[in-house]
């Protein structure tokens, strides 16, 4: 064997060994990437209900639960003595019911609060 050919023979082995190595790696950071379009597996959370600096944007906003079913809808917001959000009054089928802010969590995107109590144990909860 010439050197020629060995040296064409070493090149194409550590070409085809290089890409296996490159393809490995592209699989193993995504072994089954998303189809164009589709929507991702889980939603983004929101942020903390305590964290939102409008209190403005929060009224009129759609209430799950933490299964993501609708409870009702936000008619007001209570502000603490520190100036943020501290509860929201909820019209919960023919009453209005308070849920504290730091059980629930605010997506802009949507305007939609979620709520870390079930839609049972919210509508449990007495009258405003």
């Amino acid at each position: 064997m010439t050197l020629r050919s060995k040296l064409v023979a070493g090149v194409a082995t550590f070409a085809l060994v290089g890409g296996l190595g490159l393809a490995q790696t592209a699989l193993a950071a995504d072994p089954m990437p998303a189809a164009p379009g589709a929507a991702p597996a889980t939603a983004a959370p929101g942020q903390p209900l305590t964290e939102v600096q409008s209190k403005d944007a929060i009224v009129g906003a759609k209430v799950k639960d933490n299964k993501g079913e609708a409870v009702g809808e936000v008619k007001s917001v209570k502000l603490g003595a520190d100036g943020k959000i501290a509860s929201v009054n909820v019209a919960v089928g023919t009453k209005t019911i308070a849920l504290k802010a730091d059980g629930l969590t605010y997506a802009q995107a949507d305007n939609t609060l979620t709520s870390a109590q079930t839609k049972a144990e919210i509508q449990k909860l007495p009258s405003t």
